[in-house]
């Protein structure tokens, strides 16, 4: 868009007449290419807006996320605490097995004595 020189409204590059008063637009090429450079840097201003944007909510989402993580995570839980490397226990000692156990054949019922 060009800027008419007489009334100072927009018109499309390729007119020769203003639409809004109707004079005749000197062309000049010099004003044409600034006004289509600054277009073209308000478009890409834009464009890097709307990406910052974009990444301005996504890094507010991730980090409501984790903060959502942490204030859910269990009261005993702390940044400092984590798990320590330890040697594995030790197995219990075995007893040793009592000796009716070791019967092959069991026996179900105990003696009595008689009297």
């Amino acid at each position: 868009m060009i800027i008419c020189p007489h009334c100072s409204n927009r018109v499309p590059p390729n007119m020769r007449f203003c639409p809004h008063c109707g004079r005749r637009i000197d062309v000049d090429f010099d004003q044409i290419k600034e006004q289509l450079a600054d277009e073209k840097k308000r478009e890409d201003w834009a464009k890097k807006e709307k990406e910052s944007r974009k990444l301005l909510a996504i890094a507010v989402f991730l980090f409501l996320l984790s903060l959502t993580f942490f204030l859910s995570a269990p009261e005993s839980w702390s940044p400092n605490s984590y798990p320590v490397w330890a040697p594995p226990a030790p197995e219990p000692q075995r007893q040793k097995p009592q000796e009716w156990l070791l019967e092959k054949t069991p026996k179900l019922f105990l003696d009595m004595p008689n009297d």
